[in-house]
């Protein structure tokens, strides 16, 4: 008995080494995705995460730049590779002052949580103010950064004061960055 298993063993052996030798196997490939793609999946999906999660908690409302902003809604600009939120109170920054409003404030305890929650984002913050107040606008950019922090988010936040040209109701800008761009050196309102 146990010859004849070892020479049914030793059949089968020969059957596949023999099988194996005259087919010509190639091995499977797996697709190659592009570390780039991912990188831009991933930094998509955290914007979108971001947007709902502001309009689900702080009643946020996305609007695109040609839509009239409404008052007392925080709003929010989504482009491809960020975010721009504005408060949109009545007054952020009451009697020409760079301390926050109660309101904004308010506001900026809603979104806080939220930013601190994704990880690896940049912050950007842009103080506004009227020609020959720099210093303000200054003060402004850094007085929302402190909230912020203080609020829990240690995030890259950059901080800085832009002049308006014309007379304007923002007082703040905040933009929400998955990656490093120029846009953060600059005084946009886009």
């Amino acid at each position: 008995m146990r010859k004849l298993l070892s020479i049914i063993l030793l059949s089968l052996l020969s059957v596949l080494l023999i099988s194996c030798s005259s087919k010509k196997q190639t091995p499977l490939k797996q697709p190659q995705i592009k570390e780039v793609e991912v990188e831009k999946i991933e930094k998509t999906y955290i914007l979108k995460n971001l947007t709902t999660d502001l309009k689900i908690n702080c009643m946020a409302v996305v609007i695109d730049d040609n839509e009239t902003k409404a008052n007392n809604y925080i709003s929010i600009n989504h482009y491809e590779n960020y975010l721009k939120i504005e408060l949109n109170t009545k007054n952020d920054f009451p009697n020409n002052y760079f301390r926050l409003s109660s309101e904004a404030k308010d506001k900026l305890s809603c979104i806080a949580p939220i930013i601190q929650k994704e990880k690896g984002l940049i912050v950007q913050i842009l103080g506004y103010a009227n020609p020959d107040e720099q210093h303000l606008a200054d003060n402004r950019a850094i007085s929302v950064a402190e909230l912020l922090f203080n609020q829990g988010v240690r995030a890259e936040i950059y901080a800085k004061g832009c002049l308006k040209k014309e007379s304007s109701s923002i007082g703040l800008s905040i933009f929400l960055y998955t990656n490093d761009l120029p846009l953060k050196n600059n005084c946009k309102l886009n």
